[in-house]
């Protein structure tokens, strides 16, 4: 269900409060408290294709930490459902495996067919390759979806390493985080 943020009415000295006004007032609170966010993780590997984006799945979320039924981990598991319009921090990293090859990128996909940005590094050596990135989405519609997307171009399939806090550089997480009702023209 979407947050809602209604505008704040304008008093008067003397005026009397109804119920309805400090029930807007109670909600406004809460959800600025509490804004419309997500986390998630992938705790196996997933193969890359080569030179192909692919949509991220993510098939686990730290305890209650999904506000707004953002994200599901069992259907559609890649993607991050935005009800409430606004703009929002979208966070992603990943660990790629080991290949001294090629290029590795991270997007942001809406809707299954337009990237509003990416980032990603150009291997050096055969280490495994982290790419860490954020960006400010404008989130216009209230029935839209996002991704995110890998791509490596190493030649073949690569995978991503599962998200494991035990082990150093092993990371597949992501998280969407409501900022401002305010959208963009």
């Amino acid at each position: 269900m979407a947050k809602t943020y209604n505008d704040i009415m304008t008093f008067s000295s003397g005026q009397i409060l109804t119920a309805t006004q400090m029930n807007t007032l109670g909600t406004n609170s809460d959800n600025t408290l509490v804004p419309a966010t997500c986390g998630a993780f992938h705790n196996t590997t997933q193969s890359i294709a080569n030179a192909t984006f692919t949509a991220i799945v993510f098939n686990s979320e730290p305890t209650n930490w999904d506000t707004d039924t953002i994200h599901s981990t069992s259907s559609n598991t890649s993607r991050f459902t935005l009800t409430t319009a606004g703009l929002y921090l979208f966070n992603v990293t990943a660990s790629f495996a080991a290949n001294a090859t090629g290029r590795r990128l991270i997007a942001v996909r809406e809707g299954g067919t337009n990237f509003e940005g990416n980032a990603g590094l150009q291997v050096t050596g055969g280490a495994v390759a982290i790419v860490n990135a954020s960006w400010v989405v404008n989130v216009t519609s209230t029935t839209s979806y996002y991704e995110f997307m890998a791509f490596q171009d190493s030649g073949g399939a690569l995978n991503l390493l599962a998200d494991d806090p035990t082990v150093s550089g092993t990371y597949c997480r992501a998280s969407v985080t409501w900022l401002n009702r305010i959208t963009l023209p």
